[in-house]
């Protein structure tokens, strides 16, 4: 019977927080119980009367069978007489919700509690007349078999469904409107449809067929003309306005209503409040946020052009609009064009809204808190996965502080005391609008810009767009906001592309209100459902000449042949009324800029055989957007751009580096970047522009403005290397994630840290010391081997609490080979990752390079796991201090942190200090006298080993002198990594760089340059003095690493490695070159440098000293 839909209201009293929505609900389930219920009640009572009146007439007993019918349809009398107050006061609270005023939670919840136990009541009488036509069939052995019990179960729904079937087609009050028979007769085919994702298509082919007025259910009609738009969503003084559906809207999970789904009052206050930010004021305000991101769409299409391959455009889109649309929500961008990777969140959206066709469905059966059980296994967790990223945005962005520039600024301040006065918002109500612009204001533009790509290119109107903008407009710049608005065709273009593919194909319908209003010059009843249909509209050839045709001149002349006769009322792609888009401003901008950006940089054509029909698409509230495909081609013009009128154009520089990447590529690939680098520098000067978008600096005022603005200049993430496991180390965290991780490592590398870490590093120099005075009689010895051995022991001892092995096993541990491997490959993986060819890496890219970039991954993930399962046990390692709780309560690192920050502490805690260690001692053996003295001085201080600690060697005369040389001319990482500069610009060494270029000191190159050090290439400890011919030495300018809040945090452990390894290998040992194997090698200069540099054997003679 229908009182099961009574079992929904415990789910709705658990999620449901506001008043007007629980009434909503209630009334819902009311109309069906009166419209279904009283039906079915009637047909059953009907049923057991013929079989009393059968058995009467044939002798039989006949009381049981009649007190079954009485039984059943006293339902009715009791809702009628004892359900009426609760009713009539239920349908009173609606009355008032909908009027605008503030209904009492309490009482609504009182009542609606009061009515389920009355309809759990009700329930029963339909139960107890199945109980007595239990016993009929007992009693009854020898009655017809279309009497007995098993028959009863098939002849009572099919009845049922008979009975109601008839009266959906024959009494019901919309049973004059035209439509299709089984629309007309049952709600099952538009079920069917909807979760096809089909319905639209659908009704667009009745509209064809039946007109402009069509039945699509038994209680709602389709319409497709001008007037349906007036008399349903127009607001009209003194009449009650048409409200959503509520069956037909999502329930958040907290229960609070949105801007989609409040009612009259509240939905005049979000929009109050929102109203500032999409105005055309606001638009003026968020004009450099829209252009930021639509030119660095620009510049990563670029890339994808000068591979020739097609571009998957929908992808772009999104991830273009999805940034925008974070910077303009939350204050700041999900970063997908930077990384060239689209967020989740865009995945969750899409998932969510399939997820909610299925609970719509179910919810108008009843039945809702059906929805975790029969979802598909892929949808299950995405409305929870959606609503928990628009949590972490919106907490983030409330702990902002100023102005930000987005939507949220006027809410903020009228939201401060979480809306006592009534005029701001809740934390609830805030959550679940974020939710709703996030959705609005990301898909509707990238449906809008997908399809307006897909129909210039399919009609070839594509030419004549591209001409208008390109005459327009005599360099990028000069695209904004503004003179955008002034081109008739790109205006044209973006209205009937919405015409054709409108951005929000499906909403939702709207209810007749009580005493029901006149749609369309025809009386129809109240709780019917009405709405207009937007492909039904558009592609009628009564509205529209050539409805199927994309033709954007219908929109400019209106009054000419053939358009003139065109029906443009009837075009609404953003609704009407009260309650139509809000964004719509921001739509048109944004689509607008962006087309006309695209335009001007390039010229595409039309992948068909990639793409097929793109518009063959599933709705599901929004399109469920195909793949698009286009061919990305760059004009003759853009080179002359990028060499005449891009903002770079006066920094100097080779103009094929100019004009595209792929030089810059190729260099860095091959390993010869750095040096290129030094080859231009000598030849361009200081600055020198290195690629289209990218400036790179030798001079010492370059550092501060990179690396220690505030706010910090972010990491460029085509210079980082790729995460394996998705979460970004220390290395490429974002800002908030590396003062995090910079905190709970702070402790393991600070002084009394490493005070307390003294001995293990000491117990694995003394066996370096031990092995090589074992090995040193066997010949010569790769001290670049053995010196990665030691630091390599010292990292394992320092972030896992046990030595790898490799100085006791005297071996190579796998994990040096993958990390080198690895580091190797991270050049690759950045080139295919700017032009998205990661799919193609497995075919194009070295096996070995692959195969050691998993097993470091493998070696990472085994060693974390390894030290999280002895957790509870202090190891005296680095993560002692990161797993501990913290006072403050800062949640410690989670897995997979631990995994990305191991990966880079083991490479930045042994390759670096490996590096300088086997180039401070080749400079010193190619210098001997400075060899020689730094020897003398060593043993002069300690006349026993036992002396020589962490802490003495800080005091030896010339030691830090010549480390600092050997740093200058041999750093660790020869190329620091390069950095953003934010959207508004800034100076850097005194000239003037545009937002958006990516910028680099060039550490290598910038030590090695005459214009900042006197002899530039000489090994020369003496010059840190600062005095006679190195008075005018720029020594600031070697900064190996780095400055600022993303200095090196590991510097103070490498100091303490190289003193230490240093003073007792000169004090244990004398060392020789070994002419022999080296020749003439220049060891340093024959290294390719990939990140780090691609060391060579270092083959050294060790002579014990006579002690």
């Amino acid at each position: 019977m229908m009182s099961v839909y009574g079992l929904a209201m415990p789910a709705f009293l658990q999620t449901v927080t506001q008043s007007g929505q629980l009434v909503g609900y209630q009334r819902r389930l009311y109309l069906i119980g009166t419209t279904k219920g009283r039906v079915l009640g009637l047909t059953t009572t009907l049923l057991y009367a013929s079989v009393s009146v059968h058995q009467y007439w044939t002798g039989k007993p006949w009381l049981v069978s009649a007190a079954a019918g009485l039984t059943t349809i006293s339902l009715v009398p009791f809702t009628e007489i004892v359900m009426a107050p609760t009713n009539d006061a239920l349908a009173r609270l609606e009355t008032e919700t909908n009027s605008g005023a503030v209904v009492s939670w309490a009482e609504t919840k009182q009542l609606v509690r009061r009515w389920d136990r009355f309809n759990a009541v009700r329930a029963l009488f339909p139960l107890a007349g199945a109980v007595l036509g239990a016993l009929i069939w007992a009693q009854t052995t020898t009655a017809m078999y279309f009497l007995s019990l098993p028959s009863l179960v098939i002849v009572i729904p099919v009845g049922y469904l008979l009975f109601h079937l008839g009266y959906n087609l024959f009494f019901h009050p919309l049973r004059g409107y035209p439509g299709p028979l089984l629309w007309r007769a049952s709600s099952l085919p538009w079920k069917i449809a909807l979760l096809r994702g089909t319905m639209h298509h659908d009704l667009m082919r009745f509209h064809q067929k039946y007109g402009d007025t069509v039945r699509i259910k038994p209680d709602e009609i389709s319409y497709a003309n001008a007037q349906a738009w007036r008399d349903i969503h127009a607001h009209v003084p003194g009449r009650p306005e048409f409200l959503k559906d509520p069956v037909r809207l999502p329930l958040a999970p907290n229960g609070v209503m949105s801007i989609l789904v409040s009612d009259t009052k509240n939905h005049a206050r979000f929009r109050s409040l929102f109203g500032h930010a999409f105005s055309d004021k606001g638009l003026r305000t968020q004009e450099s946020t829209i252009v930021q991101y639509a030119d660095l769409l620009v510049e990563v299409l670029r890339e994808v052009a000068d591979t020739g391959r097609s571009a998957e455009m929908v992808y772009y889109f999104n991830m273009a609009i999805f940034d925008s649309i974070g910077a303009l929500s939350f204050g700041e961008s999900f970063d997908s064009l930077k990384s060239r990777q689209l967020h989740p969140w865009v995945d969750a959206i899409h998932k969510n809204l399939k997820s909610v066709a299925i609970s719509h469905v179910l919810r108008s059966m009843g039945i809702e808190f059906l929805t975790p059980y029969v979802l598909p296994k892929e949808l299950r967790g995405k409305r929870q996965e959606n609503y928990s990223y628009a949590v972490e945005k919106l907490n983030k962005r409330m702990k902002m502080e100023g102005d930000q520039g987005d939507f949220w600024d006027k809410v903020l301040v009228k939201s401060a005391d979480d809306n006592q006065r009534g005029d701001g918002m809740s934390a609830g109500e805030m959550l679940n609008n974020a939710a709703v612009m996030v959705v609005a204001g990301s898909e509707t533009t990238a449906s809008a810009l997908s399809g307006a790509m897909y129909l210039l290119c399919l009609s070839g109107k594509i030419e004549k767009a591209t001409a208008e903008i390109r005459k327009s407009f005599a360099s990028p710049e000069d695209i904004d906001l503004i003179s955008v608005s002034h081109l008739p065709y790109l205006t044209a273009v973006i209205d009937e592309t919405l015409r054709m593919y409108p951005a929000v194909p499906g909403q939702p319908p709207r209810v007749v209100p009580a005493g029901g209003a006149t749609v369309c010059g025809r009386f129809v009843p109240e709780e019917t459902r009405v709405g207009v249909s937007h492909l039904g509209t558009y592609f009628a050839d009564y509205n529209f000449t050539h409805a199927d045709k994309f033709i954007p001149e219908r929109h400019l002349q209106k009054t000419e042949e053939p358009f003139k006769y065109d029906n443009y009322g009837a075009y609404q792609p953003w609704s009407v009324g009260l309650r139509n888009c809000i964004g719509r401003n921001l739509a048109y901008a944004e689509v607008r800029l962006t087309l006309a950006k695209l335009l001007w940089h390039f010229d595409f054509t039309l992948d068909v055989d990639k793409t097929g029909n793109f518009l063959d698409q599933k709705i599901w509230s929004i399109w469920a957007k195909r793949e698009l495909y286009m061919q990305v081609l760059t004009p003759p013009s853009l080179a002359l751009y990028r060499l005449w009128i891009h903002p770079l154009r006066s920094y100097p520089g080779p103009r094929w580096w100019a004009i595209w990447r792929g030089p810059y590529i190729l260099s860095n690939i091959r390993g010869n970047l750095v040096r290129d680098l030094q080859r231009l520098h000598q030849q361009f000067g200081p600055v020198v522009r290195i690629a289209p978008n990218e400036l790179s600096f030798i001079v010492p005022e370059a550092a501060s403005p990179i690396y220690t603005s505030n706010p910090e200049f972010p990491k460029d993430p085509m210079h980082l290397p790729p995460f394996h496991n998705g979460t970004p180390g220390i290395l490429a965290a974002d800002h908030a994630h590396h003062r995090r991780y910079r905190r709970l490592l702070a402790f393991s590398f600070s002084d009394k840290g490493l005070r307390q870490q003294r001995s293990l590093i000491e117990r694995s120099i003394d066996l370096l010391i031990t092995q090589l005075h074992e090995n040193c009689g066997q010949g010569p010895l790769d001290l670049t081997l053995w010196f990665n051995w030691a630091t390599f022991d010292i990292i394992g001892d320092l972030a896992f609490g046990d030595s790898f092995g490799c100085l006791e096993n005297v071996q190579t541990h796998p994990w040096i080979a993958s990390i080198q491997g690895n580091v190797k490959l991270i050049p690759i993986l950045n080139a295919f990752r700017r032009y998205r060819l990661d799919g193609l890496l497995r075919l194009l890219g070295s096996r070995k390079l692959l195969e050691q970039r998993r097993r470091n991954a493998q070696f990472t993930t085994d060693q974390v796991d390894r030290r999280l399962k002895n957790s509870s046990t202090p190891r005296g390692d680095i993560w002692d201090a990161v797993l501990a709780q913290k006072p403050d309560g800062e949640p410690p690192m989670s897995r997979d942190e631990m995994i990305s920050n191991a990966s880079a502490i083991v490479l930045a805690g042994s390759e670096t200090s490996a590096t300088l260690l086997s180039g401070c001692t080749w400079l010193l053996l190619k210098n001997p006298s400075h060899l020689h003295q730094l020897t003398s001085r060593i043993r002069s201080q300690f006349t026993h080993a036992s002396e020589i600690d962490s802490q003495s060697v800080s005091r030896v005369e010339g030691l830090q002198a010549v480390l600092e040389e050997s740093l200058r001319l041999y750093p660790p990482v020869p190329m620091q990594s390069n950095r953003i500069v934010p959207q508004a610009g800034a100076y850097i060494a005194g000239g003037w760089v545009p937002g958006g270029t990516s910028v680099g000191l060039q550490q290598f190159v910038a030590c090695r340059s005459s214009s900042n050090f006197h002899r530039p290439d000489e090994f020369l400890p003496e010059r840190w003095q600062g005095q006679g011919e190195f008075a005018h030495d720029r020594r600031e300018v070697s900064q190996p690493f780095s400055i600022g809040p993303r200095n090196c945090i590991g510097r103070q452990l490498a100091y303490v490695e190289m003193r230490l390894i240093l003073v007792k290998l000169l004090w244990h040992f004398d060392l020789r070159l070994d002419t022999t194997r080296m020749k003439d090698t220049d060891w340093l200069a024959e290294q390719g440098i990939w990140i780090l540099w691609d060391k060579k054997p270092l083959w050294v003679t060790l002579e014990p000293r006579n002690e």
